[in-house]
């Protein structure tokens, strides 16, 4: 999304955080409105970096940061028909859609026991576009 679609997101609902797309984006930092409703950066060696948006092309690509829910706050948000997925390392991200009835995932497969155990957890935009 555009840099001016990312800032009315986040006139909208302040909770959101943003991370920049592209080759120079810096690893592990994000966007977010602090206190009193300050747009700050925030992560990774950000704390002290006043905020400067470049409004050019190559720097003008940003996407949400999702947050991790744990798990039964997932499956809830699945029950109350939210897509949810899960990720665990070293393998494919499960997806488990709002339409389904019964708790299988992309391909078919039931819930696993070690998605609870070890998955991350993250409760979708029920949007066809969105991952």
């Amino acid at each position: 999304m555009k840099t001016s679609e990312m800032i009315a997101m986040l006139e909208k609902n302040p909770k959101l955080k943003f991370e920049q797309l592209g080759e120079d984006k810096e690893p592990g930092s994000f966007i977010y409105v602090g206190a009193r409703n300050i747009i700050r950066w925030g992560g990774r060696n950000q704390e002290d970096n006043p905020l400067n948006i470049v409004l050019k092309p190559e720097y003008s690509d940003w996407q949400l940061v999702r947050e991790p829910v744990p798990w039964h706050e997932a499956l809830q948000a699945w029950a109350e028909r939210k897509t949810i997925e899960c990720k665990r390392e070293g393998q494919t991200t499960t997806r488990y859609s709002n339409k389904e009835t019964k708790l299988n995932d992309q391909y078919g497969f039931s819930l696993e026991r070690d998605e609870i155990l070890t998955g991350t957890w993250y409760i979708c935009k029920d949007s066809p576009d969105e991952s």
